[in-house]
């Protein structure tokens, strides 16, 4: 098991949680449900979210309107595109809704990827991307339903420089609702 997790604070009075594991020989996304009043040495069950003959790394995690979405940088194309963001729709107790899907699949690496969610209006997933030979910070929308609705990407941060490992939040923006992106420019 590696130390590469991300938690969310869900609306059932839990944590979520999700990392990648190698148990079974393979870096596969597991996750679990954390009560907020449980014991720090508490047992707490965990279970498989993805699998894949190939490295699957980077998990993080959303949640929007009861449901999860958890993300990650995947290796199962890596003789075509190279390393994709795939996600799992989660419901509010963590099962596993359909199955792991696609999210980005430029030619390139899409790496670091993080997640969040307005007011249950739907998720922003964003990356690093070497599509254009440096690294940018790409994006897509995704529904609560499990849409990938941007499925080319959106550019957030593209510049001859690098833009690596973002963050997001999303939140009240005015009379609506928008998202904040963060990510380090090492040229700067």
């Amino acid at each position: 098991t590696t130390a590469t997790h991300s938690d969310e604070y869900g609306s059932s009075g839990a944590y979520f949680t999700v990392w990648n594991d190698g148990r079974n020989g393979t870096n596969d996304i597991y996750g679990a449900n954390v009560p907020v009043n449980a014991a720090v040495n508490a047992t707490i069950s965990s279970y498989l979210i993805s699998e894949s003959a190939n490295k699957q790394v980077a998990p993080a995690i959303a949640s929007c309107d009861g449901k999860y979405l958890a993300v990650w940088s995947d290796t199962r194309n890596q003789g075509v595109t190279g390393e994709d963001i795939y996600g799992a729709l989660l419901d509010g107790t963590g099962a596993v809704i359909g199955s792991a899907f696609q999210i980005s699949n430029g030619i390139g690496a899409e790496t670091h990827p993080a997640a969040a969610c307005t007011f249950g209006k739907e998720f922003l997933v964003v990356w690093e991307d070497t599509r254009n030979a440096n690294s940018d910070i790409y994006g897509a929308r995704v529904s609560v339903s499990g849409a990938v609705l941007d499925p080319s990407g959106l550019p957030i941060a593209a510049s001859a420089n690098n833009e690596v490992t973002p963050s997001i939040a999303g939140g009240l923006v005015g009379s609506g609702y928008g998202f904040l992106v963060a990510y380090d420019d090492p040229s700067n």
